[in-house]
């Protein structure tokens, strides 16, 4: 269906806030390579450099600002943990600094920092890396949800996950895990507002389904007829037709 369709309908919902935060679409997990990967595309809601007080200091990498911070864990380290040069000074001491679980292996946390908006998609990027460990340590990133999405980040070589989520609140949660490790760990993550060419049709349509299950009279197969068929005849929405969608699907 267009993606314009989705847009309207999506709006046309009315959204409330979830104590978990929306599912998110992870990327698969990749080595760190060069500053290019961070990616500097729509709008910077937060980004984050945990550590200490030196390496982890605010550090801009490809035009985004990591803000130092020692807070995001229970435990910091401000250490030389990562020993390949990925061509980028501000990246090599992003990727040198780290917040721990302080012996919990598992850590659900909250971010967005309230200045998420319902309906809106997001590109969450979340980096793990300690590369002079004689150990690879993974740390498996999650979204909170009762059937999580995850995708499992190794500490050598070092490595990164872009995903992407609707936000169903003001704030998104995480999880941290390290199994048997005794703790877990984290090295820097950022959230942008997705620009409008990057919206997923897959991720918008995975999210309604989990919206429309909160309104019993509506109908996926309603909807979505109704919309295609209003899409069909005027070639385009018009904001009175958005305004009124969920009243006028509830009769067809």
């Amino acid at each position: 269906m267009n993606r314009v369709v989705w847009i309207a309908v999506l709006m046309a919902l009315n959204w409330t806030a979830v104590t978990q935060g929306s599912r998110i679409h992870w990327g698969s997990a990749t080595d760190v390579l060069s500053a290019s990967e961070v990616v500097n595309s729509g709008t910077l809601i937060e980004a984050y450099n945990a550590g200490g007080t030196t390496s982890g200091s605010d550090q801009t990498v490809n035009g985004v600002l990591f803000t130092g911070t020692s807070a995001l864990l229970s435990q910091a380290r401000d250490q030389d943990v990562f020993s390949r040069d990925t061509g980028d000074a501000a990246y090599n001491a992003l990727l040198n600094s780290m917040d721990t679980g302080g012996g919990t292996d598992l850590v659900s946390l909250e971010v967005g920092g309230g200045k998420l908006s319902v309906g809106t998609e997001y590109t969450i990027q979340v980096w793990w890396a300690a590369d002079r460990s004689t150990r690879v340590v993974p740390v498996v990133v999650g979204d909170g949800e009762s059937s999580a999405n995850t995708v499992t980040l190794n500490s050598t070589p070092g490595q990164f996950t872009t995903g992407s989520f609707i936000a169903d609140g003001n704030t998104q949660t995480i999880t941290l895990e390290s199994p048997d490790f005794g703790d877990t760990y984290l090295t820097a993550y950022q959230i942008r507002d997705r620009v409008i060419s990057e919206v997923s049709a897959e991720v918008m349509r995975d999210h309604f389904k989990r919206q429309l299950s909160k309104f019993p009279k509506y109908s996926w197969d309603k909807v979505t007829r109704w919309a295609y068929a209003r899409k069909g005849i005027n070639k385009k929405w018009k904001k009175e037709e958005i305004d009124i969608m969920g009243t006028r699907c509830k009769y067809i």
